[in-house]
């Protein structure tokens, strides 16, 4: 079955190629998109049910915080996806706090988001490459220190992003945290 996506984004272009390579990626399809918040609003309310959002940040009638505090008001079930030119690791940390299973930038290439969307649709969170290199340089900063992430992230989490800061790629940390 396909995942049933929405996408929210002010740039046209930008929403046209991204329609285009979900849509011929063959296991997701954009149901609908839009580029305003309150566009995202009347959406959500008619595909209550649709499984990923992803959505930008900055919108030029709000922001994408406040979809997710609309997704949360109403119980709607899409996992937000930000996609986004924000780098910013303290943006990103503050999307997952609000209740955004992933976050991407735009500079972000097709597998990557392909493979958020494929994580986040099985319930996984999912940092894109360049907000976690960002994270974890940031680890040490009294604002967005190890405390901070231990109370935002999962125990889980919190050891795969510690093994990451020790230097560990992705088939040590599974091997010694005995995940796939």
């Amino acid at each position: 079955m396909k995942t049933k996506i929405g996408l929210v984004d002010d740039h046209t272009i930008l929403r046209e190629g991204v329609i285009k390579i979900l849509n011929g990626a063959g296991n997701g399809e954009v149901i609908h998109h839009v580029g305003s918040m309150k566009e995202s609003h009347l959406m959500l309310d008619k595909y209550p049910a649709m499984d990923i959002l992803l959505c930008d940040i900055n919108l030029p009638d709000g922001n994408g915080y406040e979809i997710l505090s609309y997704i949360k008001e109403y119980n709607y079930k899409p996992k937000a996806i930000f996609l986004t030119m924000h780098d910013k690791s303290s943006m990103a940390t503050k999307a997952i706090e609000l209740g955004a299973m992933g976050y991407l930038t735009k500079d972000a290439v097709k597998a990557e988001l392909l493979n958020a969307i494929e994580t986040v649709s099985v319930g996984k969170k999912y940092f894109g490459h360049n907000i976690m290199q960002n994270i974890v340089e940031n680890m040490n900063k009294p604002q967005e220190g190890k405390e901070y992430f231990k109370k935002i992230l999962s125990k889980r989490e919190y050891q795969v992003l510690d093994l990451i800061v020790e230097g560990q790629d992705t088939k040590e940390i599974a091997d010694q945290l005995h995940i796939s």
